[in-house]
């Protein structure tokens, strides 16, 4: 039976998809500057620390499996809760976006393309994380394996060497194979993720033991992330700003992000549970995260129209319009969705009861 839901996972679910609304905002911006400018730095800087919540959120999902106790269930079962749960909303989100495509910048509509951009996940720029997510699901078996027989010393370093050594190789493999096929998802294959899922999963499995080292090390832990901060400050700085070539820089944002990730675990760790649930909002967002996840796309290209159609220039103005409508639609319009179809879904089942009585 799956377990009462943590709020400290609540918590971050909530933050992390916060976070992704906001780096879309902000990618207007960031694109909109002069590279090496003071205005072009602050917006690039904003972007590249909030972007941790892709591996993030791969993380949590590798906690949950395993916390959920969804790690029992047959593989038939779990796949099928997965394609209810997590491929049919994005099928239906798919749809969504593409009719919006079809009628804003007249997309064809073309099968071929169609289905490459579902199962790629290229419509939109966020739509890839679920065919990576469901990648991880497809092995569901093989990380049972793993996590109850193997020790995460060995895993997770193997897992790290795995991922830089695709991530730097694998399209080249590719071509070498196929001469014609240029392989542009290198992406959004899991093995890119796989630490995070397998640290996750790890974490799940002894999650009790693990909150514990994170309350005991936060000092630790701050500092850690404190050093973390600075060198992908002072090396996305020179990076992106051109002004020097850094070729560890990706192994320097790796850290960070690992560093964020547990730095945030352990700060939300030391909040009282009672301080969270004062704030119902909070766990309502959560209810209604992965639909935030999905739709908040169409906010931030409404949000985009209506800088262009105002005619606003300065990005200032332009940053908060996108930022007022990104948040103010999304987030009331999924919570009022989930809150509808959840007592729809309720209806169904009770009615369903009173038939067969």
């Amino acid at each position: 039976m799956e377990r009462k839901r943590r709020i400290e996972i609540s918590v971050l679910n909530v933050l992390f998809s916060l976070i992704v609304i906001f780096i879309h905002v902000n990618s207007y911006s960031v694109s909109a500057f002069e590279v090496n400018t003071p205005k072009y730095t602050v917006f690039m800087l904003m972007w590249r620390l909030a972007s941790f919540v892709v591996p993030g959120f791969v993380l949590l999902s590798g906690v949950k499996l395993f916390l959920n106790g969804k790690d029992k269930l047959p593989m038939g079962t779990y796949i099928k809760g997965r394609l209810k749960g997590v491929i049919l909303p994005y099928v239906i989100c798919f749809g969504v976006f593409y009719v919006f495509y079809m009628v804003v910048y007249d997309y064809p509509l073309d099968p071929w393309f169609m289905l490459k951009h579902l199962v790629f996940g290229g419509l939109v720029c966020h739509m890839y994380f679920i065919p990576l997510l469901f990648q991880f699901d497809l092995l569901f078996p093989l990380w049972k394996k793993v996590i109850n027989k193997c020790s995460p010393l060995i895993v997770i370093p193997f897992a790290i060497l795995i991922s830089q050594l695709l991530k730097g190789y694998f399209p080249g493999m590719l071509k070498t194979i196929f001469p014609q096929w240029e392989f542009l998802y290198n992406d959004r294959l899991f093995t890119t993720y796989l630490s995070y899922w397998l640290v996750g999963c790890y974490v799940g499995k002894n999650y009790d033991a693990f909150c514990e080292i994170m309350k005991r090390n936060f000092r630790v832990i701050c500092t850690f992330f404190g050093i973390a901060l600075v060198g992908v400050i002072y090396f996305s700085y020179l990076a992106f700003n051109q002004i020097e070539y850094i070729p560890y820089i990706n192994e320097v944002h790796n850290l960070y992000v690992l560093a964020v990730c547990i730095f945030l675990y352990a700060l939300v760790l030391k909040i009282p549970d009672s301080v969270i649930l004062r704030i119902p909002f909070l766990l309502k967002l959560d209810g209604a995260s992965f639909y935030i996840y999905l739709y908040h796309m169409l906010a931030v290209l409404l949000g985009e129209w209506l800088v262009q159609r105002l005619g606003i220039v300065a990005q200032g103005p332009a940053f908060l319009l996108r930022a007022v409508v990104a948040y103010g639609l999304t987030l009331p319009c999924c919570v009022i969705y989930k809150s509808l179809k959840k007592k729809v879904m309720s209806n169904i089942v009770r009615r369903k009861k009173c038939s067969g009585l």
